[in-house]
């Protein structure tokens, strides 16, 4: 009981102590809450980095590749060309300092890859980044750390827009001048229109029947094709050059045929030289009396025979209308219902080569795009709050206070107990 009496005279006495000292337990709490609160805050402040998670979903491509099968490398997204361009691209970020961000080690892009990852998880893991950029360099303030971040993520989707626009089909049309002649413009279309086609065959094999947008790239093709073989074929159309013998120019109509004559020539001549080795191998095995495959060569032989029969008449038939067009002179002779045909096909390829690249690069770019992981959207990692540093320097600085009265305190007592 005396012991219980003695303890709580002591607790009384401490707290008499404290309260004589309160003055001066306040004033270094103060003290020491102000200059390590602030001083951590500040020391803490600069160890900030902001963390983005995100993925590319890059449509129909393999890891490291843009969707034109150019290289992407994702460590270029920290690289000092590619901030500096962002920097560049708003006044709003004009004081950032990027050489300095380049050099931190702080700054990086890292792969998410998971431990024990599937195999699925780890296919989905190759576009799949976190990006990390000390907040210091936008001098703290959040919102022109978010805006450069999103701009620098999203830089690569507008590159990857851009490299699509390569996706698109060539069109042979538009080697279409003043000068091409009729039959070369048939060519064009024809070519255009094998291009066209095969390459609406190859998305359909690719990605399947696809409905974007509200069309159908199915029925785009039949489209086509159903317009296509109700109108004039493209030998239908050669044909009705070759007997009217239109050309825009008589010169250069005439070289273009010379050119076309030059080539029957020369397919003549080479199968000629076939018939004579054939028909050296016709006699030899004729007199070895293997007919069977004599048989075989000389029907081989009629062959290419027949086939220079009709190269000559492709031959004879141009040479008629070089005769004619030389007679003529400097004279455009297609009549205007011709020219409507060739302007009708021409409209028809060009505006399904229009529709196709638009609904192709449509396709492609709806999945060329950034995805944010869900958690993961501009974080801020490391350091702490000005108000959380303060409080944990306030109980601190109240426990090296009361720790500087005891002892103070001590002290006093000892130096009575030597006096008395």
């Amino acid at each position: 009981m005396n012991h219980l009496e003695d303890q709580g005279l002591s607790l009384a006495e401490i707290c008499d102590k404290l309260w004589v000292h309160k003055y001066l337990i306040v004033s270094i709490t103060i003290a020491i809450t102000l200059c390590l609160g602030i001083g951590s805050y500040f020391l803490m402040k600069n160890k900030q980095v902001t963390e983005t998670g995100y993925e590319y979903n890059f449509i129909g491509v393999t890891d490291r590749e843009f969707p034109d099968g150019t290289l992407f490398e994702f460590r270029d997204l920290v690289s000092i060309n590619k901030l500096q361009q962002i920097k560049s691209s708003s006044s709003l970020f004009n004081e950032i300092d990027i050489e300095a961000m380049s050099l931190d080690h702080n700054t990086s892009i890292t792969r998410q890859v998971k431990d024990n990852a599937t195999a699925n998880e780890l296919a989905l893991s190759h576009n799949r980044y976190t990006l990390s950029i000390p907040l210091q360099y936008f001098d703290y303030d959040r919102d022109v750390a978010e805006s450069f971040i999103m701009s620098l993520i999203e830089s690569i989707i507008d590159e990857a827009e851009i490299k699509n626009q390569d996706l698109a089909i060539f069109n042979y049309l538009d080697l279409i001048v003043a000068n091409v002649e009729y039959l070369d413009m048939i060519s064009y279309y024809n070519n255009q229109y094998n291009l066209l086609t095969s390459s609406m065959n190859g998305f359909i094999a690719t990605y399947g029947d696809v409905t974007y947008d509200g069309t159908n790239i199915t029925e785009m093709k039949e489209t086509l094709t159903s317009l296509y073989s109700n109108g004039y074929s493209f030998s239908d159309l050669t044909t009705i050059i070759k007997d009217n013998n239109y050309y825009k120019n008589s010169t250069t109509y005439i070289n273009r045929l010379d050119i076309r004559i030059s080539t029957y020539e020369e397919a003549i001549y080479l199968n000629s030289l076939k018939i004579t080795e054939l028909e050296t191998t016709y006699n030899n095995l004729v007199s070895t009396s293997n007919l069977e495959q004599a048989n075989q060569i000389l029907s081989d032989i009629v062959d290419y025979r027949i086939q220079n029969v009709d190269y000559q008449y492709q031959i004879d038939q141009y040479q008629e209308i070089i005769d004619a067009a030389a007679l003529s002179g400097l004279i455009t002779n297609a009549n205007p219902e011709f020219l409507d045909i060739l302007g009708d096909m021409e409209t028809l390829i060009n505006d399904y080569t229009t529709q196709y690249n638009n609904f192709y690069l449509s396709y492609i770019n709806q999945d060329t795009r950034v995805i944010y992981d869900i958690g993961s959207i501009y974080q801020i990692q490391g350091g702490y709050g000005l108000t959380t540093t303060c409080l944990v320097s306030g109980f601190i600085g109240l426990f090296l206070s009361l720790l500087i009265v005891f002892i103070k305190e001590s002290r006093n007592s000892k130096k009575l107990l030597t006096k008395s």
